[in-house]
């Protein structure tokens, strides 16, 4: 009798603890699991709706704006000077499913020779339309004109927008100056950022922009001069 009981002891008890333990633990309920099934939800859900075949085929939209800036240079000769510039302009996007065009032209209000336009391709990571949460890389040239110099840079940059609720969001945007020579022979980089907030109306778009926006060009002598942008712009966009 006593050699059955401990049979069966040895029978139960033949896996080492450890191996007891994972099998208790591969049933066990954690929060950590649940959050962990959830976000695994929300990833195959974008997969499919990235995927799946969209009545959002084409996308145009149109901007108008009014943009304020407030400019701080660095001469190259250390001296400073603060200027203040409005501007008025725009901005066109074409998307074709996830591959788009832009472009934009800003111009000063008083005096047409100081104007800066840019166009861009952009590819959409995440998102079925430009009404939606998306996440966009792009590349694109820009040209900046003034009267003190010509500068036509090469850039690159993100995009995210985020919905909050259906009519509420936020969006901004990172974009990186290569270095290139201007007219006069410096080399100008830079960058620029902005963050906007806007409401959506149905096909209308109401948006507010923070822009900061830095260039740097140096001369044969390698001397720098800085300019330190910073504006806020208003304006509407049309979605067709």
């Amino acid at each position: 009798m006593l050699g059955i009981v401990l049979a069966f002891i040895g029978f139960t008890f033949a896996d080492t603890p450890y191996e007891n333990y994972k099998a208790r633990s591969s049933d066990r309920w954690t929060i950590a699991n649940w959050f962990e099934t959830k976000r695994q939800v929300r990833l195959m859900d974008q997969w499919l709706s990235r995927h799946r075949k969209s009545k959002n085929i084409m996308d145009l939209d149109l901007s108008f704006s009014y943009l304020s800036d407030e400019t701080k240079t660095k001469n190259f000769d250390t001296s400073t000077a603060n200027t203040s510039t409005d501007y008025y302009g725009g901005n066109f996007a074409f998307y074709l499913y996830f591959i788009g065009v832009e472009a934009e032209y800003y111009e000063d209000v008083d005096e047409s020779e100081n104007r800066h336009y840019a166009g861009s391709a952009h590819i959409r990571l995440l998102g079925t339309s430009n009404q939606t949460t998306r996440i966009s890389i792009f590349y694109g040239k820009e040209f900046i004109e003034n009267m003190n110099l010509v500068w036509h840079p090469t850039f690159y940059g993100a995009r995210l927008t985020v919905y909050i609720t259906n009519f509420l969001g936020i969006e901004g945007t990172y974009q990186k100056y290569i270095e290139e020579d201007t007219d006069l022979d410096y080399v100008g980089n830079g960058d620029k950022k902005d963050f906007s907030v806007f409401v959506d109306i149905y096909f209308l778009r109401l948006f507010a922009k923070w822009v900061d926006e830095n260039r740097e060009y140096k001369n044969q002598l390698d001397q720098t001069q800085e300019e330190d942008h910073k504006g806020f712009e208003a304006g509407l966009r049309f979605y067709f």
